[in-house]
């Protein structure tokens, strides 16, 4: 099969759970003996704005469309016609027969109609909640407080707050930039953002859970007009899947059940759990997690493994360690690791607690720096603020036998069965996390209680073949 995958980031400058999903699947497909190519966006502002750039990721092909958010209107963030005309261009230059979306972020809803007129067979895996949510589809409301249905008129006090846009300064001088590139090959998008962030602050404090100030609210024409907004892209979207998606493949029945709440039609949702890195996580790796007796003479190693931005709750967690008596935080040793630039004034107030309390802050790890933080990690502890799908570092941390501490609802809770693989505690509840941390600094053999495993856990080859038969009986007359 010819196969385009579709994801609105991908490696090696993004490695996020949707990003290193999609590159494992088409190492996988491409193992399996298909022709896999990878459509994506990226930003570049020193390059020009929607140019279409021919690249390769291990092997595979890529195209990578350059989307500077040189938006002029909200709508151009799920409806753009240069986006479109980018994305037809790769298809008849790759002709699939198979398109896979992963995501549509910095994409557009006209890419679906296209890949069902260039493709045989559609299909989308829906990661998180960005057919229903307008801001990064994380459910999450500017206030911090989690979306449990999504109610537009909300999203009309919560969309002003988000940022989807270049400003118009940016766009002239990203323009401008561009300009240069193209006569020139000169990129100076670099040094553009070294110098826009000497000349600006950190950036603004995270409103999630109690972090930061609250933004001012929105006046009542920009309410009204963002409910509109809300409404006419909730509905727009739900017609683009529901008209041109033949297969939705869910990761988790948590998010499965979601989807069909939001509309999807219940005949054409599958659970398709994700695969694991068999080399990293399932190979070598395997067996060398700590052991009771390797516990015992030591401070017990706990770590969070995420991206360092409010919703993934690592100020939660710090909060927490906080609570605890010092001769139990004198018992552990707690790691915080994942790349800190995404919310930098964020980062940096949980860089002034992490060394208050002695806590480490690594950055970001390399996929090969996961498995090995993982395979010395004693509990692995996910405190995400949000309805968050399956992390890809919690299947790998089970495949290697680690014990989990994770909140307690989404497809977390469903993924770590409670007192097999770890526990649950009640999202958002520092005391609550504080609890559960005492009770295993205390008694470091409640780890040893604990048989980490899942039913699902499977290779990337073997999850390429669970995706391959979807394909398959898709393209089957």
């Amino acid at each position: 099969m010819r196969i385009l995958l579709v994801s609105h980031l991908f490696p090696p400058n993004h490695s996020a759970g949707v990003e290193v999903f999609t590159a494992e699947l088409a190492q996988g497909l491409q193992s399996r003996g298909h022709q896999v190519c990878v459509f994506h966006t990226g930003k570049s502002v020193g390059r020009r704005d929607m140019e279409l750039r021919r690249k390769s990721y291990k092997g595979i092909p890529v195209f990578e469309l350059n989307n500077n958010l040189f938006h002029t209107e909200f709508k151009d963030t799920w409806d753009h016609p240069g986006v479109d005309a980018r994305f037809e261009e790769a298809l008849l230059e790759f002709q699939p027969e198979v398109v896979h979306f992963h995501h549509l972020m910095y994409l557009s809803k006209g890419c679906l109609p296209l890949a069902k007129k260039h493709a045989s067979a559609v299909l989308f895996t829906p990661h998180d909640y960005y057919l229903e949510c307008g801001s990064m589809g994380q459910l999450v409301n500017v206030d911090g407080t989690v979306c449990e249905r999504v109610d537009t008129k909300k999203c009309g006090s919560c969309l002003p707050h988000f940022t989807w846009r270049q400003s118009d300064l940016q766009r002239r001088v990203g323009r401008g930039l561009g300009r240069v590139h193209a006569a020139t090959g000169l990129d100076l998008g670099p040094l553009a953002r070294r110098m826009a962030s000497a000349g600006s602050s950190s950036g603004s404090a995270s409103t999630v859970r109690g972090e930061g100030q609250a933004p001012p609210e929105a006046g009542p024409e920009q309410v009204a007009l963002y409910t509109r907004l809300a409404e006419h892209r909730r509905g727009e979207l739900l017609e683009a899947v529901t008209g041109h998606v033949d297969r939705f493949l869910c990761p988790s029945q948590f998010l499965a059940d979601r989807m069909k709440r939001f509309g999807l039609p219940e005949e054409r949702v599958f659970l398709c759990p994700t695969g694991v890195n068999e080399e990293q996580f399932l190979g070598e790796a395997q067996g060398k997690t700590p052991s009771q007796a390797d516990r015992k003479d030591r401070r017990l190693r706990i770590t969070f493994v995420g991206t360092v931005i409010p919703i993934k709750g690592p100020h939660l967690l710090m909060e927490a360690w906080s609570l605890l008596p010092k001769e139990l935080r004198q018992a552990g040793e707690l790691s915080i690791c994942g790349p800190l630039q995404h919310a930098p004034a964020y980062a940096e107030s949980l860089g002034e607690k992490a060394s208050e309390y002695h806590v480490e802050l690594t950055g970001r790890l390399s996929r090969e720096q996961v498995a090995e933080r993982l395979a010395n990690t004693d509990l692995l502890v996910m405190p995400s603020l949000w309805f968050e799908n399956r992390p890809l570092v919690l299947h790998e941390a089970l495949a290697l036998g680690v014990p989990c501490l994770v909140s307690d609802l989404g497809g977390m809770a469903e993924l770590v069965q409670e007192g097999r693989d770890g526990w649950h505690f009640a999202m958002g509840n520092a005391k609550a996390l504080a609890e559960r941390l005492a009770h295993v600094l205390s008694d470091p053999q409640a780890l040893g209680g604990l048989d980490p495993k899942s039913p699902d856990l499977c290779s990337w080859s073997e999850a390429a073949e669970r995706f391959e038969a979807h394909y398959a009986e898709v393209l089957r007359p």
